[in-house]
This record gives C-alpha cells, structure tokens and sequence, in this order.
C-alpha cells in the first residue's frame, strides 16, 4: 500500500508541470516564424471558434502615431490585441524577425504578465500566465542601421477554460514591417508631395523626384510617364482636369492637376 502511494505521488509530482506549462507560458517560439516550433495549435488543436479575433498595432512610441514602417534606433510599441468571445484565459507569443528567422532590435517594457526571452535566433514575448484582459503590448528599438524588411509573427489561443487543451480557438497573424533607409517618415514623405504651380503651363512639376509618375486625362487613360522624374511634359496635351499618379516606394499620391 505505502509502494503504490509513493508510486501515485511521483506520478502526480510528473504531471504537474505538464499542467501548469501553459498556464505559466508555453516558452519557446510557438509564433509560426521562420524557424520556430510551429504555432500554439500544435498543443491547442482543434478548430473551435468562440468569437475570438487576432489584430497587431504598431505605434511611433514618442508620436503615438501608427505606422507601417521603421526607421534606425526610434522605439515603436506593438500591441497585439485579441477582441471577441466571452473567454477570461487568453495566451499568445510574437516575434519580430527578418527573412531568416532572425530577430532585429530589442524588446523591452514588456506589459504585465508578459514575457521577454530568447528561443534559438528569434527573441520572442509571450504570457507569463494566462491573460483576462484582450491586449498585450512591449517597446522594440530599431536596430542602428535601417531598410531590412521584418515581419511580426504573432499566435494567440482564446480558452474555454475546461481546464485543458481540447476546444479552444487558435488564432495567428503575420505583419510585414519594412525599414525606412532615411530618416524621413512615410507620413512626412506623403506631405512633402506637392504640385508646384497648378494650374499647369507646359509641364507638370511636383516638390522631390519620385520612382515613377503617371498622368491620366478625365477618360482615365494614361497621356505621360516618367521614372525617377520631378516632372512631366504636357505642351502637347489639351487644356483640362487631369490626375498625376506619384508613385514613391510605399507611398502613393493621387494629385488633381489642371493643364492650361
């Protein structure tokens, strides 16, 4: 009888950390990166869906301003948000990497209950334990030398709270983040896009060289081109409304130009 008491204890002494694995955070790269175990869905299968939905925010930390990509050694904070669903146990784990699976940059401020570590080549954040609320946030400094495309990986589970891995809903999402070789954000660059004198006489001619722009008349067929141009020729073309397509890495400015 003590035998098998004994055996039941050391079994029970196994279990535990099998059961409060999740529940203290998965660790590991579980975010779907290149490189990384796979996602959360390998350990929370299924295909439940219990209202619950995935979305990242990427925000200039000293501006508050979202923004699509990054420049050398600013700080943004990422917050990936989980709305839905009645669950008060949500879990998740992100990461910012390159091509290769190799993360950029540094996390740091890492919200409440969450965790930074690093899994191989990818540092990862993720629950510390299991969440009540819906969103999870943590800084990331640029690296010092910009225009490396990075991609965020993000996984989240929404549970079921049955106390075990089965129904729960598995949720992921993947963001590209491009960098920004120049100081000059994309918002500063759309602003500085501007016609100079308008209406027109003779040509088009607009503030900075751009990589292309393109004319169209009010049939909306293309009159004139241009690549790595500051202007366009238009003393051939009819007097009217026209509209100047400027086209700028990931900028895209559509301007209404009159031609006299």
């Amino acid at each position: 009888m003590k035998k098998m008491q004994m055996a039941l204890s050391a079994l029970a002494l196994i279990g535990i950390p099998t059961l409060l694995s999740n529940s203290n955070g998965p660790g590991g790269n579980r975010t779907g990166s290149p490189g990384s175990s796979g996602t959360c869905q390998s350990c929370h299968g299924g295909t439940a869906d219990l209202g619950a939905s995935l979305s990242v925010k990427i925000t200039d930390k000293a501006t508050s301003q979202e923004v699509s990509n990054w420049q050398a050694d600013k700080t943004y904070t990422i917050q990936l948000i989980s709305t839905g669903g009645a669950s008060v146990k949500r879990g998740f784990q992100f990461t910012l990497v390159d091509a290769n699976g190799k993360s950029q940059g540094t996390f740091s401020n890492a919200a409440s209950k969450c965790n930074i570590y690093q899994a191989g080549s990818a540092s990862v954040v993720g629950h510390s334990s299991p969440g009540d609320g819906s969103a999870w946030t943590c800084d990331w400094t640029a690296p010092s030398t910009g225009g490396t495309e990075l991609t965020l990986y993000a996984t989240s589970v929404c549970s079921n709270n049955n106390g075990g891995n089965g129904g729960d809903q598995f949720s992921q999402l993947s963001k590209v983040f491009a960098g920004s070789t120049s100081g000059v954000s994309s918002v500063e660059k759309f602003q500085d896009l501007q016609l100079l004198g308008n209406p027109c006489e003779g040509r088009v001619v607009w503030s900075r060289q751009v990589e292309s722009a393109m004319l169209f008349n009010s049939q909306g067929q293309m009159v004139a081109e241009g690549s790595q141009c500051q202007e366009l020729e238009a003393r051939e073309l009819p007097h009217g409304i026209y509209s100047l397509r400027l086209i700028d890495g990931p900028i895209r400015q559509n301007l209404p130009v009159v031609i006299r």
